[in-house]
């Protein structure tokens, strides 16, 4: 995407099993940091983007092995289900993680980093670097380990780099010659922001591990930059979805509603509803809509759209064979 290699390169990635629409909003909030950085830069640096001045460039992370997709290890871009242009469009710089690795001659970082949110803010004291909300660095890796979380997983290669997981453990990982833990707090973007921007300037790339726990900026400030506006799937998907609509829901308006089962069900299963709740709430929307059929995108098996079927008190649709769904030569782009 862009035509000149990046002299910094933001890389960021979520925890292993996210689905599709939670990694798909974790782009503007690794966005965002980016274009904070930039106008720290500005400020510092005015005109000049040379060494210690030059600009960050946010690289996308592929999509492998998404929940729901039961897709394998290999490197999807966002290209193969956003607009390009589109996301050109936004006011922060970015390119696909394959641009990056052409760029930079392989799958590899300078630094790559985790971080926690409580336990080490208390412990300033052992850190170092601190800056702002940026609480510093710890003196091991071990220090990211809480309750909850652990920290990255990595390998060590025979030229005494590690090579850490990335992204739904995309094939080949990504090497790095340190892996840190940083402190942050509270899970706020700023403190990102405090320990990019401190950075030693011969840190010219940097993954962000398990992004998604950190919170996002006000929407304002993302629709300021363009970023949510950018993520338009591509004019594939939107041809198809187009012919769908016309043709299964009559080009008519309709209710829609997104049914999670399988690994809802699995991690939730006394709190997911059953066919005969989710009819009823769908029920009560048909009535206040005054609809007279519902699209359900769902992974749900055949037992439970049967059961849909028969209790939704309107005609229901599923994207599926029987109703004329594009076969598309990828299970993300349905």
């Amino acid at each position: 995407m862009l035509r000149h290699a990046p002299r910094q390169s933001a890389l960021y990635d979520t925890k292993y099993g996210e689905g599709f629409n939670l990694q798909r909003e974790v782009y503007p909030r690794a966005a965002w940091v980016v274009a904070q950085a930039n106008k720290a830069l500005d400020a510092k640096c005015g005109a000049s983007k040379e060494g210690a001045c030059a600009r960050w460039v946010l690289v996308l992370p592929p999509w492998c092995q998404v929940v729901h997709w039961w897709s394998g290890p290999e490197q999807v871009p966002w290209s193969a289900f956003f607009d390009s242009q589109a996301l050109e469009s936004s006011k922060v710089p970015l390119i696909e993680f394959k641009e990056y690795v052409r760029l930079v001659g392989g799958q590899k970082v300078d630094l790559a980093v985790a971080y926690e949110t409580e336990q080490l803010a208390k412990d300033k004291d052992s850190l170092t670097g601190r800056i702002g909300k940026f609480v510093g660095w710890a003196d091991s890796l071990g220090k990211c380990k809480t309750k909850y979380s652990q920290p990255p997983e990595f390998q060590k290669l025979p030229n005494g780099d590690l090579q850490v997981v990335y992204a739904g453990h995309c094939e080949g990982g990504i090497a790095t010659k340190e892996l840190r833990c940083a402190g942050l707090d509270g899970p706020w973007p700023q403190g990102v922001v405090d320990m990019v921007t401190s950075l030693d300037p011969q840190v010219e790339s940097v993954l962000l591990k398990s992004y998604d726990y950190l919170l996002s900026p006000d929407n304002e400030e993302l629709d300021a930059l363009g970023l949510r506006e950018s993520m338009l799937f591509s004019k594939e998907i939107r041809k198809h979805g187009d012919q769908f609509i016309s043709s299964a829901l009559k080009g008519q308006k309709y209710l829609a509603a997104h049914c999670r089962r399988t690994d809802s069900l699995r991690a939730r299963e006394k709190s997911t509803p059953d066919a005969a709740n989710v009819a009823a709430k769908l029920n009560a929307a048909l009535v206040e809509t005054g609809l007279q059929q519902v699209f359900i995108a769902t992974d749900a098996p055949e037992d439970l759209r049967t059961a849909l079927m028969e209790q939704v008190n309107a005609r229901v649709v599923f994207y599926d064979e029987a109703n004329g769904a594009a076969d598309l030569d990828h299970k993300g782009k349905q």
